[in-house]
C-alpha cells in the first residue's frame, strides 16, 4: 500500500494577537476577576448582615416545651432589667452579665406561666393589658379596676444592722422586747461577722421593679399619655432599643403579670391563718468546747445574758444579751430552727452546730398569733413560685450552653 505522502509545512501559521487584542483580553480578565471578588465580598457582607440582623437575633437562646426565647428577646430583657436595677443611670463598673441569668430565668418562668394559663383557658386580651397599663400610671378610664398585680417571686428583705455598743442591763426575768405581731425581717446573705442569719426557704430570687407604682392622685388621659411616652423614651435612651420595641416588650411584661395573677387566682392557693413565734436568745462561739464551757458556767449560776454580751461572736445582738426577739418558722437556718422550736420555754439548749459556729439557745417564750393579710399573700406567692419551679423541673427546658456569649454590653454614658 502506498504511503500517504506527508505534507510539509503548509505555510499556514497561527496569527499572533496584536498588542491591542492582548491588552483587551487582559482588561476583560481583570474586569471579570474584579466582578468575582466584588460578588464574594458583597456575599460575605450580606451574610454577615443577615447573620447579625436576622439569624442571630432570631436564634433560640432557650426553648420551653417547644416555645422559643430568641436571642433578641433575651438581650432586650437584660437591658431593660438593667434599666430598672440602675434607675436609668449609667454607672461605671456595673455589668449586665451579673443580671443576665436572672433575666433569662424570668423569661423562662414567663413562658411556663403562659403555657399553664393556656391549658386552663385563661386569656389576657390587649384591652386588659391597655387598661392595666393605664391604671399603673394613675389613669382610670372608668372601667372596673383589676385586682392587685401579683409578682410571683420571693422578695427578701434586709434586717437592719444593730450597733455594737454594749447596752444590755441584766434583769432576773427577761421579757420580750417586741410588740405582738412584729417579726424580725430576714436577710438572705451571710455577713463576714458570724451571725445567726435568718434565711428564706429555698434560694431567694433577686427582684427587679417590673412595674411602676400606681400614683396616689388620678391623672388625666393627657397626663397619662405624656408620662407613659416619657417612660418609654427614658428606657429607649438608656438601652438603645427603639421605642416601638420597648413599648411592645413592656406590654408583654404587663401581660405576663396579669396572666400570672389570673393563673394564681384560679389555683385557689390557701394560706395559714395563724403562725407560731418564739422569743429566744443565743450565744455564738467558734467551737463545741467553748460552748460546753459556757454551759457549765451558766449551770454554776452565771447569767446567760451577761455571758452572751461578753463572749458571743454575733455582734448584731451580743450587746442585747444575745436577744433575737420574736421570730417564726422559716426565719432562721435549719439546725437552729429545729432546735429552738422543739425546746421547752425557760430552758437552755445543749451546743447546736450551724454553718456559723456553735450556739447555746435560751427560749424565753412561745406564742401563736394570727397572720396578717400581707403574710398570707406572701405565703400564697411562695406556694405559687414553688408550683412554677415544679412545672419547670417537669417540663422540657433547653438552654443554649453558649447563651452567656450574647449578653449585651452595658449602656455607655452619652456625651
Amino acid at each position: 500500500m502506498a504511503k500517504r505522502p506527508t505534507s510539509k509545512a503548509s505555510g499556514l501559521k497561527r496569527r499572533r494577537p496584536s498588542r491591542a487584542e492582548r491588552e483587551a483580553r487582559m482588561q476583560r480578565g481583570i474586569i471579570i476577576g474584579t466582578i468575582v471578588v466584588a460578588v464574594v465580598v458583597v456575599s460575605l457582607i450580606g451574610f454577615a448582615l443577615l447573620n447579625d440582623l436576622v439569624l442571630i437575633p432570631n436564634k433560640a437562646i432557650a426553648t420551653v416545651n417547644g416555645d422559643k426565647i430568641t436571642t433578641k428577646d433575651f438581650q432586650d430583657r437584660v437591658l431593660i432589667d438593667f434599666y430598672f436595677q440602675t434607675g436609668g443611670v449609667v454607672q461605671q463598673g456595673l455589668d449586665p452579665s451579673l443580671l443576665a441569668q436572672y433575666s433569662l430565668d424570668l423569661l423562662i418562668q414567663g413562658l411556663i406561666v403562659q403555657q399553664q394559663a393556656a391549658e386552663r383557658g385563661i386569656e389576657v386580651s390587649d384591652a386588659d393589658v391597655q387598661q392595666e397599663n393605664e391604671l399603673l400610671f394613675g389613669y382610670d378610664s372608668g372601667e372596673p379596676e383589676p385586682t392587685p398585680t401579683i409578682t410571683p417571686t420571693r422578695t427578701p428583705t434586709i434586717e437592719p444592722t444593730a450597733t455594737s455598743t454594749y447596752v444590755f442591763t441584766p434583769t432576773p426575768s427577761p421579757t420580750p422586747t417586741l410588740e405582738p405581731g412584729v417579726t424580725p425581717t430576714a436577710t438572705p446573705t451571710i455577713t463576714p461577722t458570724p451571725t445567726i442569719t435568718p434565711t428564706l426557704a429555698g434560694t431567694p430570687t433577686p427582684t427587679a421593679t417590673l412595674l411602676p407604682q400606681p400614683t396616689l392622685a388620678p391623672v388625666s388621659e393627657e397626663e397619662y399619655t405624656q408620662q407613659y411616652d416619657q417612660f418609654l423614651q427614658a428606657i429607649a435612651d438608656f438601652t438603645g432599643i427603639p421605642v416601638e420595641r420597648v413599648q411592645a416588650t413592656w406590654f408583654e411584661r404587663v401581660r405576663g403579670q396579669l396572666t400570672a395573677e389570673r393563673l394564681m387566682e384560679s389555683l385557689n392557693l390557701q394560706a395559714d391563718d395563724t403562725k407560731v413565734e418564739v422569743h429566744a436568745a443565743h450565744i455564738l462561739v467558734a467551737t463545741e468546747e467553748e460552748a460546753l464551757a459556757i454551759k457549765q458556767r451558766i449551770n454554776a449560776g452565771e447569767q446567760f445574758e451577761v455571758l452572751a454580751a461578753e463572749l458571743s461572736l454575733d455582734t448584731s445582738n451580743a450587746y442585747k444579751g444575745g436577744d433575737l426577739g420574736w421570730f417564726e418558722k422559716g426565719g432562721m437556718v435549719a439546725e437552729f430552727e429545729e432546735a429552738v422550736f422543739n425546746m421547752e420555754v425557760g430552758t437552755i439548749s445543749d451546743p447546736i452546730e450551724t454553718q456559723f459556729g456553735w450556739h447555746l439557745i435560751k427560749l424565753y417564750d412561745r406564742r401563736v398569733v394570727k397572720t396578717t393579710p400581707q403574710e398570707q399573700e406572701t405565703q400564697r406567692q411562695s406556694e405559687f413560685q414553688d408550683l412554677i419551679d415544679g412545672w419547670r423541673a417537669e417540663g422540657d427546658v433547653v438552654i443554649d450552653p453558649n447563651w452567656a456569649n450574647v449578653v449585651p454590653a452595658a449602656p455607655q454614658q452619652s456625651n
